[in-house]
This record gives structure tokens, sequence and C-alpha cells, in this order.
């Protein structure tokens, strides 16, 4: 991602759809395992779970967050780097 402004946008693109379409299969994986599997599980594999799904969802919030701005052609490099430098 730190060089995503010299990417090839729609190859960029193409791998963030993959990985939307990845997560999202996860996560339904994921609740269908839990809706199976919820009434057997010790409390910690239930919290355990549920932490894993909502980290599925946090990725793909930011995933899909990532993709919009590659398609809206929102990509930039810094308009200032000596200003960077003058920082560190």
């Amino acid at each position: 991602m730190l060089f995503l402004h010299l990417a090839d946008l729609n190859r960029v693109a193409e791998a963030l759809r993959t990985q939307i379409d990845r997560r999202n299969a996860r996560l339904a994986e994921i609740r269908k395992l839990h809706r199976q599997w919820v009434t057997m599980l010790p409390t910690g594999s239930g919290h355990l779970m549920q932490h894993i799904a909502e980290q599925c969802r946090l990725d793909l919030r930011w995933l899909r967050t990532v993709l919009a701005d590659v398609e809206a052609g929102r990509i930039r490099d810094t308009p200032d780097p000596a200003r960077l430098v003058a920082k560190t």
C-alpha cells in the first residue's frame, strides 16, 4: 500500500476484489460453523469465533474503502516530498 500510487490500478482493483471475495467466503463459513456448533462450543471458542468474524468484517470494510478509492481514481502521491523529509 505504500507504493499504491505507482501500481497498475486495474491490477490492484482486481486483487482487491479477489480479497473481498475471499473474506466474504471466510465470513460465511465462520457463520455457518458457528450456527452448527454454538451449543457445543466452550465459551472461549465461541469468543474466538466471534473475534475472527469481527476481524473479517473489519478487513472487508477496509478493502472496500481502498477499492472505492482505486476505482474512483483517488490515488495520489505525496504532493510535497520535501515536507516529509523535513519532518523526520
